[in-house]
């Protein structure tokens, strides 16, 4: 008798364990807003169906959007899931939940009408739409905890098509360059180099960005959302150098909050100082059936350049109404000394030339730059932003 009470009891403090255990895994909810954009407007999506997914494709819970398009999913466990937003008419979203653990207000989901999404594949320039193709990663605490600043968290995530070099501390993809962005505002190295990973939210990565992001040449877009802190700041400062002649590579920023305003001060260069250095070239120019072998040996000559890049910055942000940002661009470029020097021959011939080319160049451009995107309504060289 007594040992079937014991082992009532372990049942019942084993079940008491497991549902203390689910409690504290679970999220209070996941809650958006499902828009559709009609002229730059949000027009909200009622009686969207709202389905969150585990990774294996099991449905955990689904509701619908009210008449104002918002939604909310309540009692989730933490976890990986995927989240899908559907509704007749439009083509459907999905939004990868990596490391799932705390409340996540989900913002704007946008909705494509099937007709706009049928035109865009056909690649007709008045459909493109926005955040058509966009992936919302949260890392999950393990991946931050493994990383020191935004370039190693996205290393770590494994975001498909986005690749990281690590040694240049730059983002690459297939099919054109990686724009980078802060808060939806076009960031610098630089100021990317200058968040902890512990201060990212999530990484919004747009892999068709087309026209909206200002450059045709973009293949991706790559936005770090991150927490606003309200005071102090963060100082970031890199060098790299070469151990046996002046090669230099700093890099310097500092961040100041203050309530809703933030101040940045952002400082990179590059400075190359050698006394001997030489080019190589070898040449080929086919001429009809003839061909020309023309080799050029490098001879010592000096060479040194700086490059100087200075960026102050003046961000003021409210995260429900609007986002001031003011940026002001310096950049300048010296090079003394540019010579080269070569012996010049055809392949096979004795005879040769001494070519010897002097060269100096310089620039100055300071800039306040002029960033287009739907999103923002802009003045001058500043951009406001308004929700």
């Amino acid at each position: 008798m007594k040992t079937h009470k014991m082992k009532m009891l372990l049942m019942l403090l084993s079940v008491l364990v497991s549902c203390l255990d689910g409690i504290a895994q679970t999220v209070s909810r996941i809650s958006g807003t499902v828009v559709e954009y009609k002229d730059d407007a949000a027009l909200p999506v009622p009686s969207a169906t709202v389905s969150l997914w585990r990774t294996d494709s099991t449905l955990v819970n689904n509701t619908t959007s009210d008449l104002k398009g918002k939604f909310q999913l309540k009692d989730i466990a933490g976890g990986d899931y995927f989240l899908k937003v559907s509704c007749i008419g439009y083509a459907p979203a999905y939004v990868a939940l990596k490391g799932l653990k705390d409340k996540l207000d989900m913002g704007i989901i946008e909705l494509v009408p099937e007709a706009a999404a049928l035109d865009e594949v056909a690649v007709e320039a008045n459909s493109i739409v926005r955040k058509i193709d966009r992936m919302v990663v949260y890392p999950s605490a393990d991946a931050v905890k493994h990383s020191y600043d935004p370039y190693d968290l996205i290393a770590n995530l494994m975001i498909p098509r986005l690749h990281v070099n690590q040694f240049n501390k730059a983002l690459e993809t297939d099919g054109g360059s990686v724009q980078i962005r802060i808060n939806g505002v076009k960031a610098t190295q630089a100021e990317y180099l200058a968040i902890p990973a512990e201060d990212i939210k999530r990484i919004e990565v747009v892999d068709n960005p087309g026209m909206r992001y200002g450059d045709t040449g973009i293949g991706m877009v790559v936005d770090l959302i991150v927490k606003r802190r309200e005071i102090g700041g963060t100082v970031y400062a890199k060098i790299m150098s070469c151990p046996y002649q002046l090669h230099l590579d700093p890099t310097f920023s500092l961040k100041l909050n203050h309530k809703k305003s933030q101040w940045g001060v952002y400082y990179s260069s590059t400075f190359r100082d050698a006394k001997k250095s030489y080019f190589d070239t070898d040449e080929s120019f086919y001429l009809g059936d003839r061909v020309i072998h023309r080799i050029k040996e490098g001879l010592y000559a000096p060479y040194r350049n700086a490059w100087h890049n200075i960026d102050l910055t003046y961000n003021l942000y409210d995260v429900d109404n609007y986002t001031l940002n003011v940026a002001f661009h310096n950049s300048l470029y010296n090079v003394p000394y540019g010579d080269s020097r070569s012996r010049m021959y055809d392949a096979g011939n004795p005879d040769y030339i001494i070519s010897h080319t002097q060269s100096d160049s310089h620039s100055y451009t300071p800039s306040l730059p002029h960033q287009k995107s739907p999103d923002l309504i802009e003045c001058f060289s500043f951009q406001f932003l308004l929700s």
